[in-house]
């Protein structure tokens, strides 16, 4: 697993660590990782067969190897979850489209392996016939930790322009009881600082960009710490902005108050492996007016 991450000269380096896919920092302290496989999926499958279970990644669809986006997979449901739509192609024949190149396998009467050295091009399928992976046709991913993909690329990569975090999921949002109104994050790095760009569709000035505002330069700090970073700005765009009627009491209340100085967030223990505590921070400076009660409008 490792090797195939970080050393160029492995088997199927090009695979894996040459197309970003890597390793968590806690699972490259060994201890850490031997103590996370018995809380994997598929551990007691694999403790009873383990040559027919391997560790991946597959089953959420993850790029990382960590004991949130790991389970114990068999051989054939590793092939079916890592596999590409392919099509079959006759002369005088329609196409065929198999989701798996085991279903092709199937229906051919071949063993899987002949099909993926077809795929491959390590050898040639029957005279007249075409194997190929389809294009424009992809296997949807269950699940990306998109925050472990962002601090891999701001250590390996901190100047691409796709260090971004998207919660703006089209194919959930039929079933979604409120849209995401912060969806669209992209940081940012210059003269070794972090910054971070929010879009937010939708903000309640009064009652929930504060919070945003606040969760976010958190997250800027955490990201930064992550990565080895320091911190730069935090910037905050804003699509519909609006200010709800049952709130203009209380802000006229807030309005109305002094501005006082904006506390500091300290963090005390920067963690590669984003694993932070409450004891990792202190807030200095923290000196609030009382707190102003609102209805939540939706």
């Amino acid at each position: 697993m490792i090797a195939r991450c970080y050393n160029p000269r492995a088997d199927h380096y090009d695979r894996y660590g040459g197309r970003g896919i890597y390793v968590s920092p806690t699972w490259l302290y060994y201890p850490n990782f031997v103590g996370d496989l018995s809380t994997l999926p598929g551990y007691e499958q694999w403790r009873a067969n383990p040559h027919l279970y391997e560790l991946d990644k597959d089953h959420f669809g993850g790029s990382c190897y960590s004991r949130e986006t790991c389970a114990f997979l068999s051989h054939e449901d590793n092939i079916e979850l890592t596999g590409r739509p392919v099509c079959l192609t006759r002369v005088g024949e329609a196409t065929r489209v198999f989701m798996t190149a085991k279903e092709l396998a199937r229906y051919m009467g071949v063993h899987l392996r002949t099909v993926c050295r077809w795929l491959a091009h390590d050898t040639s399928p029957p005279n007249g016939v075409s194997v190929e992976y389809t294009v424009g046709m992809y296997r949807r991913r269950l699940f990306v930790d998109q925050i472990a993909d962002v601090v891999n690329q701001l250590r390996t990569n901190p100047y691409s322009r796709r260090i971004i975090i998207d919660s703006w999921n089209v194919a959930d949002l039929p079933n979604m009881a409120l849209t995401p109104c912060h969806d669209h994050v992209q940081f940012f790095v210059a003269d070794g600082k972090l910054s971070c760009q929010l879009y937010q569709r939708s903000a309640d000035m009064f009652l929930g960009v504060p919070f945003n505002i606040a969760s976010y330069a958190l997250l800027t700090h955490l990201v930064a710490g992550a990565a080895g970073l320091d911190v730069g700005d935090f910037v905050h765009t804003f699509g519909d902005v609006h200010i709800y009627q049952n709130h203009f009491e209380q802000v006229a209340t807030q309005l109305a108050r002094e501005v006082r100085a904006s506390p500091q967030l300290v963090v005390h223990t920067p963690r590669e492996d984003m694993a932070y505590e409450l004891t990792d921070f202190s807030v200095v400076g923290y000196d609030p007016h009382p707190a102003i009660k609102a209805p939540i409008a939706v």
